[in-house]
């Protein structure tokens, strides 16, 4: 289940709110007996929306979307993931699909990226890291005709064999973007 706490205090002291999960998974649903990692951003046009790891860990596993207009009370987008491992060339098909630790940022042409990892076919079944871009917070297309657009291959300074929790953020100053993995 997806829980929230807040903090007044610059993140030293966090409170448990409300006492229940924002979002827990519903027996008989796609993301059952899972939701978890979720990433949560407020959107120009008021709504919260989370976005969560759902399903069979280890087996099929796919993001979802919830939206909420005060941050406490989400409710979910449809009765599918938003997206899965058939909508990407590159991921690991059940059995063993994994999509998870999902990034969202705000790109300077105005679509969102929304990040995370997964479990390549072509980098011996590791965790590398996919995109896909949404115009407006809820349909995203995958990037890079669906293989990693970034992986261990990236990286040639240090021995890798996979790379995971993307976070990404624009430096605006810089018209450029940082990926920490």
């Amino acid at each position: 289940s997806v829980g929230r706490a807040i903090s007044r205090d610059d993140g030293v002291n966090w409170k448990k709110y409300p006492e229940h999960p924002v979002l827990e998974p519903i027996k008989g649903n796609w993301d059952y007996p899972m939701a978890s990692t979720a990433w949560v951003t407020k959107c120009h046009d008021g709504f919260y929306r989370l976005y969560y790891q759902g399903g069979f860990p280890e087996v099929n596993v796919a993001i979802g979307l919830a939206k909420s207009t005060d941050g406490k009370l989400f409710k979910r987008i449809g009765e599918k993931p938003i997206l899965n491992s058939y909508d990407f060339s590159g991921l690991a098909k059940p059995p063993h699909a994994s999509m998870g630790v999902i990034n969202i940022a705000r790109l300077f042409n105005g679509q969102n990226l929304m990040t995370f990892e997964g479990k390549s076919i072509k980098h011996q079944g590791l965790g590398q890291i996919f995109g896909a871009v949404s115009d407006d917070f809820e349909s995203f297309k995958p990037l890079n005709n669906g293989y990693p657009i970034f992986s261990a291959t990236n990286v040639s300074s240090w021995p890798v064999k996979k790379v995971c929790n993307p976070r990404i953020i624009a430096l605006e100053n810089e018209k450029l973007y940082m990926l920490s993995f």
